[in-house]
């Protein structure tokens, strides 16, 4: 699980930002918000969590399936659910892209590190990000039903 630093540092990193105040422009909240944010004291909007996603180039599934994790840190249960939910959704994108495409695109990239390059050989994964799509509109559907029936009862 990555925390909200993580997404700020890939982000700044990928678009060649100055620093915080520069993400802060681009994801279109103030300095205030963006410090409260990187300090912490307060978590983000779903809006403002894809947006961080889409700057950070990471699928904007995970980053709300980790801001779900962030606001359930003190709640263990509730946590806990999060965490096997996110491990079941991994499980079935990782089946579900083998059993569509048994033969996967391999691409060979040199990963660089502290002087020394490596090769790397990494799997295009097209679907992974649609079906997380599908995978969180069914979630967040079935959390609504549960949801309103507990209202009710």
């Amino acid at each position: 699980m990555k925390n909200f630093k993580d997404y700020m540092l890939l982000a700044i990193n990928r678009q060649g930002l100055r620093g915080n105040n520069a993400l802060a422009r681009e994801i279109g909240i103030n300095s205030a918000a963006m410090s409260a944010l990187y300090t912490g004291k307060s978590l983000p909007a779903e809006s403002t969590m894809i947006k961080l996603a889409e700057l950070a180039g990471l699928p904007k599934e995970e980053a709300l399936i980790d801001l779900n994790l962030w606001r359930s840190a003190a709640q263990p249960e509730i946590q806990t659910v999060w965490i096997r939910l996110a491990k079941m959704i991994s499980m079935l994108c990782f089946v579900t892209y083998f059993s569509l495409n048994p033969k996967p695109t391999k691409a060979n990239k040199e990963l660089s590190f502290d002087n020394s390059t490596f090769k790397v050989c990494t799997i295009d994964f097209k679907h992974y990000a649609t079906f997380l799509a599908f995978i969180k509109t069914f979630v967040l559907w079935l959390f609504k039903t549960k949801r309103k029936a507990n209202c009710y009862a």
